[in-house]
């Protein structure tokens, strides 16, 4: 399975419920079967990386955005979250590659392998993002 992660933060700070139905880094995007053929942006590295892992490792619950238990005007639930879970950008690049990220230097888009994915993956919390995750673009 490849899954197609986000390495900026997309949204609008300070426009918190706007900001939270933006995709942040470390967010799943996509899932495709290995072998997918991947556009030119998908491949651009300051907006995603591409990780493969185990397809027993793979959780369909990832891409299911967590919604509100209050519904707005429309009768609807809103998005409160996105994706409810990240893998963190530590765990797909090495300290000197993220450095490289931050300096705005080539960073290689190859695909990365990840076979522990289930131990990487982290809940996402708004309220306590970690400062490692200050890759803005």
């Amino acid at each position: 399975m490849e899954l197609l992660i986000k390495t900026s933060d997309n949204g609008v700070p300070g426009q918190t419920a706007r900001d939270r139905r933006a995709y942040k880094q470390g967010m799943v995007v996509a899932a495709f079967p290995d072998g997918h053929t991947w556009g030119k942006e998908e491949l651009n590295i300051k907006k995603f990386v591409i990780i493969r892992i185990p397809d027993a490792a793979w959780d369909p619950a990832w891409l299911v955005p967590e919604m509100s238990a209050v519904v707005a005007l429309d009768n609807k639930p809103f998005i409160t979250a996105r994706r409810p879970k990240v893998i963190p950008l530590e765990e797909i690049f090495t300290t000197q590659e993220l450095l490289d990220l931050k300096a705005e230097k080539t960073v290689s888009a190859a695909i990365r392998e990840i076979s522990d994915i289930k131990t990487k993956a982290q809940d996402y919390d708004y309220n306590s993002r970690p400062a490692e995750f200050g890759l803005d673009w």
